[in-house]
Order: C-alpha cells, then structure tokens, then sequence
C-alpha cells in the first residue's frame, strides 16, 4: 500500500470539506428516505411530520431546520400541502417508524 504526503493545507481544507454540515435540501431528503415514505393515499399532520423531523435531527446530531424553513423545502420540491379544518397536511406522505410503516 503506498502512502502520499499531502500539505497542512491540502489538510486543512480536506478537514473542513468533511466537517461542513449537509446542505439543507441534501439533509431534508436524507430525513425523508430515511424515515418517510411516498403514498398517493395518506396524508400526514405538518406538526407531526416536523416533530418526526426534529427528533431525527437530534439523534443524528444535525442542525434543525425551523419549522418555516422546513416547510418551504417541501413545497418547493413538490410536497403538497392541504389546509384542513384540524391543521395542515402534507399530502402523499406518511413515516416510517422502527422498520414498520404506520398507517395514516
């Protein structure tokens, strides 16, 4: 196995390369694959999605999104949102939960 030397610099700018945090849109479709799934039948509360958001931040030790942010992203990715008398939802999503999808 052959080794190569690299600068402080090339050192340095390769640290931070791998400690920059995700891109907001990179770390919102990371959370949706990991912990959602796509069905044209269900619909989940917004504050429960972001909830489920949050909490996947926090055991990820990931910068959180606001709520508003967070929301925005999903609208301009095509996510629908539907105002109900009981809140708003997003349409077409619903979570996965401990390898178990919840019916919605």
């Amino acid at each position: 196995m052959k080794y190569k030397l690299i600068s402080l610099k090339q050192l340095n700018e390769l640290t931070l390369f791998v400690s920059e945090p995700l891109k907001k849109v990179e770390q919102l479709e990371l959370f949706l694959i990991e912990s959602c799934y796509i069905d044209t039948q269900k619909a989940i509360k917004s504050s429960e999605l972001f909830a489920a958001y949050k909490l996947w931040c926090d055991e990820k030790n990931m910068y959180c999104l606001s709520q508003k942010e967070f929301g925005t992203l999903l609208f301009k990715n095509g996510l629908k949102r539907d105002h109900r008398c009981n809140g708003n939802y997003w349409i077409g999503l619903a979570l996965k939960t401990a390898g178990v999808i919840e019916e919605a």
